[in-house]
Formats: C-alpha cells, structure tokens, sequence
C-alpha cells in the first residue's frame, strides 16, 4: 500500500525515540519460506505471541517443516507442516508430529496474512506442528473446530500463497481431498501422470532483519548491496521530517561486508534509489519496500518517497 512518505520518519523519530529511552531494541526475526514457485516471507510476532512463535522458531531451526508438502488449500487457508512426500505409490507420509504444546492465549484475530499453528484436532487446549497461512479474514480451524494460534503475518509473496491456493487441487489416497499441485492439470491422483515435481514442497529458514532502528544510536542502521561499491553496512540519521522525511548517510560509519546478507537493502547509482525491503521498528518489520532516492549527493542526504506497512 503506498502512503503519505512523511509518515515513516514522523513515526520512526516520534515513538522509537521514545520506546529506545526506555530500553535497546533488538532485531526482528522473520522466516522465509522457499517453495518451487517463489518465497514467502513470514514476520513472527514475538511480543504478542512468544509461546507459540517460539515453538514455530524451534521447530523451523531443528529442520522440522524442511521437505514437507503443503497438504491442504482450501476455504481461504493453506496448510502444510504434517506430511513429507516420497512416492505418488507411496502417497503422503506422517512426518514426526512432535510433542504437544499448551494452548497459549494471545487474542490475536486469524485475519487476512496471518500466520497461525493449528490445534491438536484431539485437545483443543493443546497445539500441534501443523501451521496455517490465512489468505481470508475469520478462517475457522475446521477440524477442532475452534480457530488456530495466530503467532505471525506474511509480509512478502503473499502473491505466491494466493498462486498456491489457485491452482489444481486433488484427494490423495483418500485421507487428504484438498492437496494443491503444480503444473498438474487432472482431478485424479494417478501415478502414471503424478510425481514429485507437482508436489508443493516448503523448506524454512529464520534469520534476523538487517535494516532497523538502533535505539542506542537514536539513528538507522542498513547493510546495502550497492554495485559495483560491494556490500556495506552503514548507519543514517534523521535530517528532517518536513516537508518531507530525509535521512543523512553517515560516511564515517561505512564498513565493507564480506557478501551479501538476506533482506539487505540496495541502492542503484544511475537513479539514486535507495530500497529497503524491510525495516524493522524492534521486534517488529513496521515497514516494507521503503524507497529513499539520493536528493543531495555532496551531503548525502535521501529523501524518503514511498514505503508499504
């Protein structure tokens, strides 16, 4: 959603100046979610649901949802995190379902690109491994019959859920009727036509957003892929809030990285644009896709031009 580009700097300078008075901020984490088909990137809410996010976050480090399928797509949700897939004679197998966790109450709504963990079908009290993306607002948990654990939302390939969710859908060795495939265009499952290539797997990765507030610094901290310049980590801080939000690039607090890192920012010399993917406001990415373009190269200044939230 593009918005007002004042807003970002009157928010960052106005309340993370106050929140980092009272205590440091630590990076958000987030986790991607790499399929055939393009990469889904979830944002964990850590301080409104650490219960359930950490037992997500633990599972997703052990390896536990890495080359299991998306087992279900229908009624506005995807689901997946219960089944690998070896053989189409084979069919869907149980991977280790885990051990149960008690149910953690965080009053979080299962709206429109939330992320939530499922209830054990046989103890609503309990959650099981099994996640759940929510393309629709209100989507029930239509097997416990109560609504799942929201513990995070997607904040990038939203796109790629929704292609997931369209595509064909078929029953697979009776017990699961909803499975979505790829590049698969019959109804019946057959394994003359079936095979791996038109299951839709998941592997999982977390890292920590690079682009955030220092609250220690009072100022932003980038790591930016620029060019032919290499890879830099760099801090700015906030010239201006009106007429519209500039930052200033602090030539002194350039350092050279050695690669790349996952969700840096990039800054294009021919047009200035500086593009940060995500911006992290504590333990939460406030921001994505925020465009700075380079308005006063001889003292670095950028002037902030549109941002999503």
């Amino acid at each position: 959603m593009r918005v007002n580009a004042r807003r970002l700097i009157l928010t960052a300078s106005a309340t993370l100046c106050s929140l980092g008075l009272a205590m440091p901020l630590s990076a958000a984490t987030v986790v991607d979610v790499e399929t055939l088909v393009g990469t889904i990137t979830i944002e964990l809410f850590e301080d409104q649901a650490p219960a359930t996010a950490s037992r997500f976050l633990e599972n997703v480090n052990a390896g536990v949802y890495n080359a299991t399928m998306m087992h279900h797509a229908q009624g506005g949700m995807l689901r997946g995190g219960l089944f690998q897939y070896n053989s189409c004679s084979q069919g869907p197998v149980e991977a280790a379902p885990g051990v149960r966790h008690a149910l953690e109450s965080t009053g979080l709504d299962n709206s429109f690109g939330t992320v939530a963990l499922r209830r054990d079908p046989q103890n609503s009290n309990q959650i099981s491994n099994e996640w759940q993306f929510n393309l629709a607002n209100g989507v029930a948990d239509q097997d416990a019959g109560v609504e799942p654990v929201v513990f995070g939302r997607i904040i990038s390939g939203m796109d790629v859920a929704d292609f997931i969710h369209t595509q064909n859908r078929i029953m697979m060795h009776g017990a699961l009727p909803d499975v979505p495939t790829f590049n698969y265009p019959f109804t019946a499952y057959s394994c003359s036509a079936f095979d791996r290539d038109n299951v839709v797997f998941v592997f999982m990765s977390s890292r920590e957003v690079v682009n955030v507030y220092d609250a220690q610094s009072d100022q932003i901290s980038l790591q930016v892929d620029a060019g032919e310049a290499g890879y830099l980590s760099l801090s700015f801080e906030i010239a201006s809030t009106a007429p519209n939000g500039v930052i200033r690039a602090l030539a002194d607090s350039v350092t050279i990285l050695d690669s790349a890192v996952a969700g840096m920012a990039t800054f294009d010399a021919e047009t200035g644009e500086l593009t940060i993917p995500e911006f992290a406001m504590g333990n939460e990415v406030a921001f994505t896709n925020v465009v700075f373009t380079l308005t006063d190269s001889e003292n670095l200044l950028f002037t902030l031009q549109s941002f999503d939230e």
